[in-house]
């Protein structure tokens, strides 16, 4: 097992669409950076309305009027799938699954796969994210927020407000382990499509249209819905509080469906 894990990490995070993915969310980082922290960098007259600047209110999962930001975290699910989440269905058409089985488990060389999507679908989207950390640090300084100067997004009753307004950078560690949750979750899913899609692009883009499908879905029901998808995964909650309970509820009922019918059918398919 460890061996087989080891071959798929390495074949996970060392391929051209790995460093394509984290190269698309980089540059939307790197853009919204631009847009939203940059001035105050290199502006030294800049003057402040009320009250300075911070990293807790540019950083592009905490900035509400960056076009950039609102861009990533539609496209995020996308940046998740294309590193790895294509490659059993290569793996299936090379005939490469047939020498791996004479030489591993089949449950082995699955349980492998999953996880080395998982990772690197977390990883690079990850890592584009603190990127724009990194950058909007350098740029702004990172003033402690101050919930009644009314510039900082996240409301009083919203998830984890006390850890925002006191210790935030623990805050964003907590969305940060949320979002990878979320992308490596949603990155497995293409898993599963591998098995009725014949088209690798197409299983590439599968959990990007999941994603949509089930935000679009549950906007239809009804307005701020918990599983909306789209509106918890931001994390200055601009259309509603998240809901953790609901969240991990969300994505283990996602997993568990995608991963039964990934392992199922795999372990009982006699053609491969």
């Amino acid at each position: 097992m460890n061996s087989i894990l080891k071959f798929e990490l390495k074949r996970a995070f060392i391929n051209r669409f790995f460093v394509i993915s984290v190269l698309l969310g980089s540059i939307i980082s790197v853009l919204q950076t631009v847009e939203a922290s940059f001035p105050y960098a290199f502006d030294m007259n800049f003057e402040y309305d009320i009250y300075p600047m911070s990293v807790f209110n540019s950083y592009i999962g905490l900035s509400m009027t960056s076009v950039w930001t609102y861009v990533f975290f539609m496209v995020f699910p996308l940046v998740a799938s294309l590193p790895y989440s294509s490659s059993y269905l290569s793996d299936v058409k090379s005939g490469y699954v047939k020498t791996i089985f004479i030489k591993t488990k089949k449950v082995y060389y699955f349980s492998a796969k999953l996880l080395a999507v998982f990772l690197s679908g977390g990883t690079a989207v990850l890592l584009p994210l603190n990127i724009n950390l990194l950058l909007t640090a350098l740029c702004v300084p990172a003033v402690i927020p101050d919930i009644s100067v009314g510039i900082f997004p996240v409301f009083g009753d919203g998830f984890a407000a006390a850890l925002y307004y006191t210790h935030p950078f623990i805050y964003i560690l907590i969305y940060d382990l949320i979002i990878f949750v979320t992308s490596g979750v949603l990155a497995c899913t293409a898993l599963a499509f591998s098995h009725f899609i014949k088209y690798k692009y197409v299983v590439m883009l599968s959990p990007f249209l999941l994603f949509m499908a089930i935000s679009f879905g549950s906007s239809m029901i009804s307005e701020k819905n918990p599983l909306n998808i789209s509106e918890w995964i931001l994390p200055f909650q601009q259309y509603q509080n998240l809901n953790l309970f609901i969240v991990i509820m969300e994505l283990l009922m996602i997993f568990c469906i995608s991963s039964f019918i990934y392992f199922f059918k795999g372990l009982h398919d006699d053609t491969i």
